[in-house]
């Protein structure tokens, strides 16, 4: 069966509207139709769980082709309830904002 990997994918949380970013591997099941791997542990999976108990299913949204801080966000590990596009914002602004230090020339810094 064909994959897409790796695709972060958005959740919320049906009672606390949190909001969730992770990366997971999803198999293509049909047309209209993803099979995700919800490990143990993951906020995607608390998420999930919250749907099956109320007897939902579960609303997902798939990026394909995002900012790679979008990738890389999603793979963090941050408490529950933080949100991970926060993270991405940060990144994706200049570097030199983060950085402390003197700055000798373009691209360097010494720390």
């Amino acid at each position: 069966m064909p994959r897409i990997q790796p695709a972060p994918m958005f959740t919320k949380d049906i009672d606390t509207k949190i909001q969730n970013a992770g990366n997971y591997r999803g198999q293509i099941k049909g047309r209209t139709k993803i099979g995700y791997y919800n490990q143990p542990g993951q906020h995607f999976t608390l998420h999930l769980e919250n749907y099956k108990e109320k007897g939902l299913p579960m609303d997902a949204a798939l990026v394909i082709g995002g900012p790679p801080v979008v990738s890389y966000a999603t793979v963090q590990k941050i408490p529950y309830g933080e949100n991970e596009m926060a993270i991405a914002g940060a990144l994706a602004v200049k570097g030199d904002h983060y950085i402390t230090g003197e700055k000798l020339g373009k691209n360097k810094v010494k720390i």
